[in-house]
């Protein structure tokens, strides 16, 4: 099978199974069919991206206490207590952020400043899939 093929009925296909809810169990499946693919699949250029979700949140959060130095044992109080925090306000941890801030516009432009510095990655450009999936003839086995 051609792999545009094959993309297009995963993709077809996906949309189905989202809409299908199963209960826990083991499921057989053996059916024989004759199925019409038929649309249009636009693949666009790679695209640049600052990977702030990319980082190693525990790598970098280990990398900053080493190079505290001195105060790194401040400043490992200072981000348990920071992530504390954080996990209690749960979803709403930054809106929490900036009721504390008198300045939050100065903290987030720090923020952004800081990523922006970050250097580049590529990802591959996004796919989209208009296609149909049509059983011409489904044979149970």
């Amino acid at each position: 099978m051609e792999s545009l093929v094959a993309k297009a009925i995963e993709r077809a296909a996906a949309k189905t199974a989202k809409k299908l809810t199963l209960k826990v169990g083991v499921y057989d499946v053996d059916e024989t069919m004759t199925i019409r693919v038929q649309g249009q699949i636009k693949k666009f250029a790679d695209e640049d991206y600052t990977p702030t979700a990319d980082i190693p949140l525990k790598a970098a959060l280990a990398l900053v206490l080493e190079k505290s130095g001195v105060t790194r044992e401040a400043a490992a109080n200072m981000l348990v207590e920071a992530m504390t925090e954080a996990l209690a306000a749960g979803d709403k941890a930054e809106e929490a952020v900036k009721a504390r801030l008198n300045d939050i516009d100065v903290a987030m432009a720090r923020v952004t400043a800081a990523a922006a510095k970050l250097p580049d990655k590529t990802r591959s450009g996004k796919t989209t899939c208009k296609v149909t999936l049509e059983v011409l003839e489904a044979v149970p086995a």
